[in-house]
Parts: C-alpha cells; structure tokens; sequence
C-alpha cells in the first residue's frame, strides 16, 4: 500500500519520517536528525530502492535502476534540455570550487575518490600569461622597455 500518491523522493521520505519517528529532531542533533543506517531515499511504498551490485576487476559498484529511472522522470518534469545527473554533478563540482573547497574536499563530498577524475569536472586553471595580463594589464614589451628608458626629468 502506497503512503504518498505521486510526490518527489524528498517528500516521500518525510513523510514516511512524520508516520514513524520523531518529525522535528533536536536542534543539535547528529546527521540533521537522520538515522545514519536508515535509507535516504524511499519509494513510494516507504521502501528503500532496490540496489545491485557489481563487481568490476578492483571496485564494487553499486545501482538502483528504480532510483536512476525516479531521477529521470523529477528531471524529465524540469523542462530544462540537456540536464542529467551528471550535468548536476558537475555543476555541484564548479560551486564547490568557486567557494574554495579543494580537489579532495569535492572528491569527497561527492564520492570520488581519484583526483584526475575530480580535476576533469573543473574548468582548467589559467595560464601564466593570463595569470600576468589580469596582475599587469598593460604588459606589452614595447609600454615595458619604454617606461625603463625614460630619461629622468634632471
């Protein structure tokens, strides 16, 4: 028996949350109030999603083709063309470093472990002449030698 009708994750889990437990946690309360081994997302029917695992050569890779396919369709409702999940990510990644936080801080925070893969979500760092021409905006050797050479007014 379905609890919620057609609402988004967030709401389903909170209000499988209001059925349940304690709806307003404490204000200092660990993880915002959630239950570190409590699911975060529920379906409709204030079950986890189901997930698969799959092991590749090194790592365990884990899957819920009901929450991609629940992903595409809250994505799907946005209107917005070309947006993914990925697009999101990456997105989350160039915020995350306009506020400062370092390669490893959003490989963390966004479950990626190699740095590499951290580096190809961020836009390239400028060149040295470009790091030059925003500290020195009048940097052509001409303007330079010429203020060097200037006779003194004695």
């Amino acid at each position: 028996m379905s609890i919620v009708g057609n609402l988004p994750l967030f709401f389903v889990r909170h209000i499988y949350r209001l059925k349940t437990k304690n709806p307003i946690p404490a204000e200092d309360a660990p993880y915002r109030g959630f239950d570190p081994d409590e699911h975060l997302f529920l379906n409709n029917d204030g079950e986890p999603f189901k997930m698969r695992c799959t092991r590749s050569t090194k790592k365990l890779y884990y899957n819920s083709q009901q929450l991609v396919d629940t992903f595409r369709r809250i994505l799907g409702r946005s209107n917005i063309p070309g947006i993914s999940a990925q697009t999101l990510r990456n997105t989350v990644a160039l915020w995350l470093n306009r506020r400062g936080a370092d390669e490893g801080q959003i490989g963390t925070l966004l479950g990626i472990s190699n740095r590499q893969n951290v580096r190809k979500l961020l836009p390239a760092p400028p060149s040295l002449a470009d790091l030059m021409t925003d500290l020195y905006p009048d940097t052509s050797e001409q303007s330079f030698v010429s203020r060097e050479v200037e006779p003194s007014g004695t």
